[in-house]
């Protein structure tokens, strides 16, 4: 095995899903490398949206929002990814998985996007969900013990809500009506937290879209991928052909994130993140050594070789 093989083994990439934006994201990134700076300027034009504007210059209300975050988390994410591979720092991770919205980076980073088609197809998704009305929320539940975890799980239930993600061992995000969330909210008090979001994403809530992201899913131009494994979202398993891509690309609108099955691959000893990624290093509390966890964001710093200005608009 090569020096490079080496450390490619038991590596995956990771991207991050909405709630991980703020404004100014993907400054430092576009401000030092040229890799960056050339993702910000394909995709801008390929939705004819000045990206550094948005990501720099909108509120933080404005930003939030679901049309906007998904596209400024996406565009971030890819000028990680980019710059990663650019630098000497380490080898290209053996396989990559996106947590929701992240998923289409990472088909991207597989190669079975290009970029302008996947961020047409980001733009397409977050308009598709901004435009739900907003009836729904969500709700991060820490679990502390197989007995609570089936407690939760039957919570879904008896609120009328769904299982929006599964973060790991330590936390269950529910998702529907504003009702059912509060109801839940109650019974879990402490234990849970109401999340900042517009909608009640991965639930019944995004029925109304389902149809329309599947046909604009099916009619995007997929390639064979020939980067790194593309690993389900929604089943933890490695995708076979691009078919399998599709099939998890369109049910992540609606499905469960089982990023439970996604990060639990013991086989998986490095995580890289990439883009505002914070949120799912800590997910790999207990999982993986710290050391063993490298976040490729405004603050990473590469082999001088390769840290090179460019000029942001």
């Amino acid at each position: 095995m090569t020096a490079a093989e080496a450390a490619r083994a038991g590596s995956i990439g990771l991207f991050p899903g909405q709630g991980s934006q703020f404004v100014g994201m993907g400054a430092g990134l576009v401000g030092r490398f040229t890799e960056a700076a050339a993702v910000f300027d394909e995709a801008s034009d390929a939705i004819d949206t000045d990206l550094r504007a948005l990501c720099w210059q909108s509120s933080a209300t404005e930003l939030a929002a679901t049309e906007n975050a998904q596209l400024a988390i996406a565009v971030c994410s890819v000028a990680a990814w980019r710059v990663w591979i650019a630098s000497r720092r380490g080898a290209e991770p053996e396989a990559v998985a996106g947590h929701s919205v992240g998923a289409l980076p990472a088909a991207m980073a597989s190669g079975h996007l290009a970029l302008r088609d996947g961020m047409r197809l980001v733009r397409t998704r977050a308009q598709l969900m901004g435009g739900v009305p907003r009836t729904g929320s969500m709700l991060a539940v820490s679990v502390t013990s197989d007995t609570m975890l089936q407690d939760v799980l039957a919570s879904a239930d008896r609120f009328s809500l769904d299982i929006a993600a599964r973060n790991g061992a330590r936390q269950i995000v529910l998702s529907g009506s504003i009702g059912g969330v509060e109801a839940a909210k109650a019974y879990f008090g402490a234990r849970s937290r109401t999340l900042d979001v517009s909608n009640g994403f991965h639930s019944r809530v995004m029925d109304p879209v389902v149809d329309a992201w599947s046909r604009a899913v099916a009619d995007a131009a997929f390639i064979d991928g020939d980067g790194p494994a593309y690993v389900a979202s929604t089943t933890g398993r490695t995708a076979s052909n691009t078919a399998d891509v599709t099939r998890d690309l369109i049910a992540g609108l609606r499905r469960t994130v089982r990023w439970d099955l996604v990060i639990g691959d013991a086989t998986r000893t490095r995580w890289i993140t990439f883009g505002p990624g914070g949120a799912l290093a800590r997910f790999g509390r207990g999982l993986v050594r710290a050391d063993d966890i490298t976040n490729v964001d405004d603050s990473f710093v590469a082999d001088s070789s390769v840290d090179r200005r460019a000029h942001a608009r």
